[in-house]
């Protein structure tokens, strides 16, 4: 018990220079080799009062994703699509960092990152959430809930966020009419049951931070040791395989070497999340 104190102190004091033992033998304080990242679990359809959504945990880390649809007229500038609004919050309970009444600036962040990629069609074809007639779109307005704020929080409120589009099915919607939008169909109709249309993603994106800490690579990091890093991104793969962006978090960023490394861990991880 007393080696167990002196260590919890010793951590507690100093922990670039705790870290750095565990580093220097390629591991980490919490078992795992640096390279190795924490397990991921997925639960659809939580939320019973959302049109869809999604659990995901990272570890500890935790988001909780819920998805409203609105029936709205096009947008003038992109007629021919519809859109994906993505929130993000952080509420007091998720860290100890968190304050309430404040706006986060990790939650503004969060929110301009995953609304770029909403916005940009990286997320879904935004084509789908249009009407066949063209007078009506689908809005789709994604919250997104840190519940445990544990590290690499740009992974778990995008899987968070994937995972919910996946579960989601748009109802279909009545004929246009002369002059208006068109409205959700009854679930029945003269012509049989109304089907729900779901998304088309191909595939999700695969996103996965990862830092540097005295030169060594570190694969997705809790938040004790987010805080530790010198460097901090998170790539994101496409369904090929392909790097398709990388977010600078803080620090310098990574070297090539570090990025090919990082990039194979990404490739690993994608692969685990679709399956065989």
């Amino acid at each position: 018990m007393v080696v167990s104190l002196e260590g919890d102190a010793f951590a507690r004091l100093y922990p670039r220079e705790y870290y750095a033992k565990f580093v220097s033998q390629g591991m980490r304080p919490d078992g795992r080799v640096l390279t190795q990242e924490r397990p991921i679990s997925i639960v659809r359809d939580v939320v019973a009062g959302a049109d869809c959504s999604a659990l995901v945990k990272l570890g500890r880390a935790t988001a909780l994703a819920g998805i409203k649809l609105e029936v709205a007229s096009p947008d003038d500038e992109r007629p021919g699509e519809g859109s994906i609004i993505v929130q993000v919050e952080l509420p007091p309970m998720c860290s100890a960092s968190s304050r309430p009444g404040l706006v986060s600036p990790r939650a503004a962040r969060l929110t301009e990152e995953l609304g770029g990629l909403a916005e940009s069609g990286a997320l879904c074809d935004l084509a789908q959430l249009t009407h066949p007639g063209g007078r009506s779109v689908w809005v789709a307005y994604c919250d997104v809930y840190v519940l445990d704020a544990d590290g690499s929080l740009s992974d778990v409120c995008l899987l968070a966020t994937l995972a919910a589009l996946q579960a989601l099915r748009l109802p279909a919607l009545e004929p246009e009419g002369a002059g208006g939008a068109a409205a959700p169909a009854p679930h029945d109709t003269p012509e049989g049951p109304a089907a729900p249309r779901a998304l088309r993603l191909e595939p999700p994106l695969t996103p996965l931070t990862c830092g540097v800490f005295g030169g060594a690579l570190v694969v997705d990091p809790t938040a004790e040791e987010e805080a530790l890093m010198d460097a901090l991104v998170c790539l994101r793969v496409n369904g090929d395989g392909q790097l398709a962006g990388v977010s600078k978090l803080g620090g310098s960023g990574l070297g090539r070497e570090h990025l090919a490394t990082a990039h194979m861990a990404a490739m690993r991880r994608h692969s685990a999340l679709q399956g065989p």
